[in-house]
């Protein structure tokens, strides 16, 4: 009986890390997909132009109140 029970116990435990690793790998697709990857890079883009934007404000004195 004993010898059922530490087969159980493997068999879960063993279910349990192969559901773990195939969630990483879903998980490892999903971030690197191509529509995701255009989505960040045009993110940072945007970012990146309203600090340029903010900054050429700035540096002509048009966001100023006098």
């Amino acid at each position: 009986m004993n010898c059922k029970m530490n087969m159980k116990t493997a068999l879960v435990a063993a279910s349990a890390v192969c559901s773990v690793t195939l969630l990483g790998i879903v998980a490892a697709l999903v971030c690197n997909n191509k529509k995701l990857k255009a989505l960040r890079a045009m993110n940072r883009t945007t970012r990146m132009m309203y600090r340029v934007g903010t900054a050429m404000r700035d540096l002509s004195g048009e966001g100023e109140c006098n």
